[in-house]
């Protein structure tokens, strides 16, 4: 796997146009009516896909990281530009920004991290770390949802109880089923430490944000 190398510019253009139709979506999600699409846009999993996705469009380290990163700040400008131009009223600009400046500095590293992830496993380097780090982040933040007891109804449990079925699916979709028992373990071993990070880091961005 090579650590350096161009980023296609129609790589980049994917990564800015998907980013920025999952934040809407996201936007959308927020008033839905079936409480397992408010859910679903309002959970990290699908960021965490979305940044891997994207780094599988290339081999090399550093396109792949940053390809990630694009996907979720574009992700995030999308979602609040979509407040300010639709939705003004229920988020004041300044709450708008100071929220969107803060998730954004979380995105970059989070994005980036994934985004290489995905460029490992394109390029078959560490597929067993890069999928198991995949999985186990997903594996903990549905860990931290059923834990906190999100609500009774199906609807609200479909969510993490995806999020982990997804955790330990993914490994044997996109691997060989030998080396998959392995990444299995892993995503079982990095879950709770997932968890530990992910709540750590959403009450940092919301304290910032107030």
């Amino acid at each position: 796997m090579k650590l350096g190398g161009a980023v296609v510019p129609q790589d980049l253009a994917y990564a800015v146009l998907a980013g920025a139709l999952w934040g809407v979506a996201c936007w959308w999600g927020d008033g839905a009516n079936l409480a397992a699409v408010r859910v679903l846009t309002n959970v990290a999993g699908p960021w965490l896909l979305l940044a891997f996705a994207l780094g599988t469009r290339s081999r090399a380290a550093l396109p792949g990281a940053v390809l990630g990163a694009v996907a979720l700040l574009a992700a995030i400008l999308g979602y609040y530009l979509a407040i300010e131009l639709l939705d003004a009223e229920q988020a004041p600009n300044r709450l708008s920004l100071d929220a969107g400046s803060a998730w954004a500095v979380a995105a970059v590293p989070v994005g980036a991290f994934f985004g290489l992830c995905g460029a490992a496993w394109r390029a078959n380097v560490a597929v067993p770390l890069a999928l198991g780090l995949l999985g186990g982040a997903l594996f903990g933040e549905g860990l931290i949802l059923l834990n906190d007891g999100i609500g009774p109804s199906f609807d609200y449990l479909a969510v993490p109880v995806a999020e982990v079925a997804a955790a330990f699916a993914l490994p044997t979709l996109l691997m060989a089923q030998r080396a998959a028992a392995w990444t299995i373990v892993v995503v079982a071993a990095v879950g709770p430490i997932a968890a530990f990070v992910e709540r750590g880091l959403f009450e940092s961005v919301r304290g910032v944000i107030g």
